[in-house]
């Protein structure tokens, strides 16, 4: 009887376990066909988190060849040395050993750096961040005299009855404002004598902006000599 019995229950338990195993299958198999299932109209499908780059680094990073950067630390490390043997000064000694010391942290430094390509950020070290450039500052714009000016300057030469009283006017405001050839021109027709017009060019030319067009004061000196005077005014050398 309790054979009979044992045999029941485990005849029970197998039908039990049958009965379980496909719906744990069943369950799994409708799992994979949610994930399967394409999304509602309107929606984009899901896309797995994709890694995020690390951020730059902030210093001013540069590409060297390690083979040369260790050759030229070798050479500085030999001419220190030769440089401690030779000092017999304790303050100079002291200097030299201080700096052998910075240039071994600098072989380390350069022993420590990733490889070109890898990716990887530069080794850790107390390293000053990278100035910003400086902004060029802009050059001031310089202008002509203007019409209302320049005119009233020249009446105020027309006034006056004497050469050198004109000039005198003339030399008050020239270095104090800017010319052109014209201007030079127009100025030069108030004297009569080559001297005087040789003069107005030499006391206006610092301040001539269209010095490419000087080739048309030429034609207010007729003698050669007084052209040959008028060029080396305009070179600077008279």
């Amino acid at each position: 009887m309790k054979a009979l019995t044992l045999a029941v229950v485990l005849l029970s338990s197998v039908a039990s376990l049958a009965q379980t195993a496909p719906r744990t299958e069943g369950n799994a198999n409708a799992a994979a066909a949610e994930m399967r299932r394409p999304p509602p109209p309107g929606h984009s499908t899901p896309r797995p988190p994709q890694p995020v780059p690390p951020p730059p680094p902030v210093r001013n990073l540069a590409v060297i060849d390690r083979e040369v950067m260790e050759r030229r630390i070798d050479k500085l490390e030999n001419a220190l040395r030769d440089a401690m043997s030779r000092t017999r000064d304790n303050q100079g000694r002291n200097s030299i050993r201080a700096a052998m010391e910075e240039l071994d942290k600098l072989s380390e430094y350069v022993d420590d750096a990733a490889p070109y390509g890898t990716g990887l950020p530069p080794p850790p070290g107390n390293y000053p961040a990278p100035q910003p450039m400086p902004q060029p500052v802009p050059l001031p714009v310089v202008r002509p005299i203007t019409d209302s000016q320049f005119r009233s300057l020249t009446q105020a030469m027309a006034r006056e009855s004497f050469p050198r009283d004109k000039m005198r006017v003339l030399s008050m405001v020239a270095p104090r404002e800017h010319f052109l050839v014209s201007h030079v021109m127009t100025v030069i027709n108030q004297f009569s004598f080559s001297n005087d017009k040789l003069e107005v060019v030499r006391v206006m030319r610092p301040t001539l902006l269209d010095t490419n067009n000087s080739y048309e004061l030429f034609q207010a000196f007729p003698f050669s000599a007084d052209k040959q005077k008028l060029q080396e005014i305009l070179d600077g050398r008279y």
